[in-house]
């Protein structure tokens, strides 16, 4: 791991984030005729990046990406989303001492509180937008402390209610705060050796120079002495006897220093490094001794549970020690993607760890043993799609990731398809009903094809240019797959490999149309090129389109023989002869277009695509009209609200936008991410709706 995703990284088993009282709603939905008037969601973020847990009065709190705050009141057992105060990445918690009350803080200057135990959260103006990634919170429960990147410093005197801006003798970057015991002065440190002092609660600072430049990860209090301790980003430790006034240096024989432990009977001090070792000290930090520990990678976090010493990492890492850091045991955690933080409850002896894509780890046993609470798909999906009959959701991802859900994407399972050559994305899934069956296709020239929602597969998988996406006819059931490179490859029904198709042109295909009356299968893409093939995908002819601009969507009217083509710069493209001849139109715009749509109400037809573009035609895509969204993200996919049949529209930045006048107007509906959304999939029966992309999102409807 490179020290800048380790700086990131500090600030298959279906396993359940407990989502209880939107479960029971939506099961009371699930049963019900959904009502034509358009509902109310709820938003839940089922996989975030979860960077940091706490032990609090009240139980567990775990926070993340997305303004995520998930708390769990049973021992680490089950977990409850929080109500976010703002959208962001959350690094730091902190309970204010004499109170129920809780502060959050992270990027974008975000800064939160909760009255109510994490159920829900207050944005706090902080006036400033740099991440912010330090918070103290002094033993009185008066005095707080926020600051982070550019010289951002918060101060509270109220115990997080009301803040004000301190100014910094210039653009630290702090990541650390910490209070010496002798005078009470406040030290401040951070990135290239900053180290900051005040001796008036946080009032006024100082710089000092420590003769380092490297950056500062780590501050804490030596137990025994009193002094000063602060770890750098070179492994060497600042030890200072005087609340800052001169330091020494000391090096651990480690590279990178993540965190600082004390064993508080014994005094014995531990650093955790980022290479694979740990470096300890029996006297107080100035002498330090290097241990080996079995784990490849960055020890991220570690916590004193009872005797023991835990810690947890890169590649689900966790390690423990009965002997005071002397030696180290490994546990596996079952899945390979890093433990960002792990958190101890003395009440009940619980330990609990985190990590990305939601996944949560509980010990009862000082960290012998570890159960998975919550786990989700951790990286981006490209597609999901849903059986017929079961509802089951399966879902195609990067890596070669098929993802799986039986309960409307509340929980999700993971495996790597190991029978695919190595790094294949998946980038489309589609039930395919003719075989009845499920199909993937992607990267390697790779499909998958599962008939009985994942008990076996059959597949193929070669070096050779990536499969973009796939049509298949209607009648027959055979599939053509497409994708870079102008690649072309035909698997007709029942057949277990694929046919390589001539090469038409040197460039990539995008998309894929089917004349639902015809059975005629069309491929289109970069360069404007267009083909066709009206045998069952046996041959295929270019068609000419006039254009060398790349084509991104397209809508196929089997009714009207109406084929309309979308693309860049505010391209589109109409013919009225089922694809034969082509003409452009005026589209008014120079956007990106790509996703098209016809309005099942009005008939209108509707093209949308970057900064927010959504264009509109009542006259089968002679003219079109601009239709205000109130984005500026690129917007990419549009989809059908159950029951009232309003439009559904998603993109970039978290945007969901609906429509209820047939794309004349849209209105917002809160994601609770602002990360990339590629697409929606409704849920015919319980009404709501998965975002997904870079995030999974469960849109719970909770009213109609």
């Amino acid at each position: 791991m490179s020290k800048q995703k380790l700086c990131c990284a500090l600030a298959a088993l279906g396993c359940a984030l407990v989502l209880s009282a939107c479960q029971r709603e939506a099961a009371g939905v699930g049963g019900a005729t959904l009502s034509k008037t358009p509902p109310t969601y709820r938003g839940v973020v089922i996989n975030p990046a979860l960077y940091v847990v706490e032990s609090t009065g009240s139980g567990f709190l775990a926070a993340g990406s997305d303004g995520a705050v998930w708390r769990s009141e049973d021992g680490g057992q089950s977990w409850l989303p929080g109500v976010p105060g703002r959208i962001a990445s959350l690094a730091r918690l902190a309970e204010v001492p004499g109170s129920t009350r809780l502060l959050a803080l992270g990027a974008n200057g975000a800064l939160q509180r909760s009255e109510d135990g994490g159920r829900s959260w207050l944005p706090i103006a902080s006036g400033v937008s740099s991440a912010l990634q330090a918070l103290f919170v002094e033993a009185d429960g008066r005095l707080a402390l926020a600051a982070g990147l550019e010289g951002a410093m918060l101060r509270s005197e109220d115990g997080g209610l009301s803040w004000e801006q301190i100014a910094l003798p210039g653009p630290a970057a702090i990541g650390r705060i910490v209070q010496e015991p002798r005078k009470g002065y406040l030290l401040a440190v951070g990135g290239a050796g900053a180290i900051l002092r005040s001796s008036d609660r946080g009032r006024s600072w100082a710089g000092i120079d420590a003769g380092v430049r490297e950056g500062l990860t780590e501050a804490l209090v030596e137990q025994r002495s009193g002094d000063v301790l602060i770890g750098a980003g070179n492994g060497h430790v600042l030890r200072s006897s005087d609340a800052g006034t001169r330091w020494s240096r000391q090096a651990t024989g480690l590279s990178y220093i993540t965190q600082i432990l004390q064993e508080p009977d014994s005094g014995v001090l531990i650093a955790l490094g980022a290479d694979s070792h740990i470096a300890r000290s029996e006297d107080g930090g100035k002498r330090w001794q290097v241990v080996a520990v079995p784990m490849q990678g960055a020890l991220l976090r570690g916590v004193l549970a009872g005797k023991r010493i835990v810690a947890v990492g890169d590649h689900g890492s966790t390690l423990a020690s009965d002997d005071l850091g002397k030696s180290w045991t490994a546990q596996a955690a079952g899945e390979d993607r890093p433990l960002n933080s792990v958190a101890f409850d003395a009440r009940n002896g619980s330990l609990v760890a985190v990590g990305a894509g939601g996944w949560i780890i509980r010990s009862s046993d000082g960290g012998r043993s570890w159960q998975t609470r919550s786990l989700s798909i951790a990286e981006y999906v490209h597609a999901i799609a849903q059986w017929p009959e079961s509802g089951e959701l399966l879902a195609a991802g990067i890596n070669r990731t098929v993802s799986r859900s039986k309960d409307g994407g509340r929980t999700w399972s993971s495996q790597i398809m190991g029978q695919l050559v190595e790094p294949a994305y998946l980038f489309k899934v589609a039930y395919e009903p003719v075989s009845k069956s499920m199909l993937f296709a992607g990267g390697k020239r790779s499909w998958l094809r599962t008939p009985d929602a994942g008990a076996n597969w059959q597949h193929e998988s070669t070096e050779g240019p990536v499969y973009q996406g796939f049509v298949s006819h209607p009648k027959t059931g055979t599939v053509v797959f497409f994708g870079d490179s102008g690649v072309l490859a035909r698997l007709p029904a029942g057949a277990v490999k694929s046919e390589p198709l001539p090469q038409l042109v040197d460039a990539a295909w995008f998309r894929g149309e089917v004349d639902a009356q015809t059975g005629s299968l069309w491929v289109y893409g970069a360069q404007g090129a267009l083909a066709r093939s009206d045998d069952d995908g046996r041959s295929w002819s270019l068609i000419a389109t006039g254009t060398d601009a790349t084509l991104y969507g397209g809508i196929f009217d089997s009714a009207r023989g109406l084929f309309l083509l979308s693309g860049s710069k505010g391209l589109i493209l109409r013919s009225e002869d089922g694809g034969h001849s082509w003409l452009p139109v005026e589209s008014g715009s120079v956007a990106m277009l790509g996703a098209m749509l016809r309005d099942p109400k009005s008939a209108a037809l509707l093209v949308a695509g970057a900064q927010g573009t959504v264009l509109r035609s009542t006259d089968d895509g002679k003219h079109w009209q601009s239709a205000r969204t109130g984005t500026e993200a690129l917007v990419r996919a549009f989809a059908i609200e159950p029951g009232s049949e309003a439009l559904l529209l998603a993109g970039r930045d978290g945007v969901i936008l609906r429509s209820t006048d047939g794309g004349e107007t849209w209105q917002g509906i809160a994601s609770n991410t602002e990360s990339r959304i590629k697409a929606l999939l409704p849920d015919p029966k319980s009404g709501n709706l998965i975002a997904y992309g870079d995030r999974i999102v469960l849109l719970e409807r909770v009213g109609q």
